[in-house]
């Protein structure tokens, strides 16, 4: 097998993969990785963001309750606190999902390769030459 078979069959997988990979986007990576993660993991990822994110969870839960219980004049001051609180624990989550997200795309594409295969590929290395 030469080098040239090789590198045809490479640019013909590469156009293949492509084409498979195109239609995927990171909501369907973010599933697999979410559905399969325990709660428990989750909540371990997000205090690593913040550290009073289980407090948070936990005043929320008590603000929902609160609310659906209360009058109408209680549930105006209510509903301030509960969408502040909400709006810190989101951007939480969302620090939490970026490093996430880049942890697995690390994990995913691994290290990447010497500069003169970038640079040239085979030819170039076996030539001694670099077009660095």
């Amino acid at each position: 097998m030469s080098i040239e078979f090789l590198s045809a069959n490479g640019a013909r997988a590469m156009r293949v993969a492509r084409k498979i990979v195109k239609p995927i986007d990171w909501g369907d990576v973010e599933s697999l990785v979410t559905q399969s993660m325990p709660y428990s993991e989750m909540e371990e990822l997000f205090s690593s963001v913040s550290s009073d994110y289980c407090e948070h969870e936990e005043l929320l839960d008590q603000l929902r309750k609160a609310i659906q219980a209360l009058t109408n004049d209680e549930t105006d001051k209510l509903i301030g606190e509960y969408v502040d609180l909400h709006f810190s624990q989101e951007l939480t989550k969302l620090q939490g999902w970026f490093q996430l997200g880049f942890a697995a795309a690390v994990q995913l594409l691994g290290t990447p390769p010497p500069m003169e295969v970038v640079n040239g590929g085979i030819a170039a290395r076996l030539k001694g030459s670099s077009s660095l």
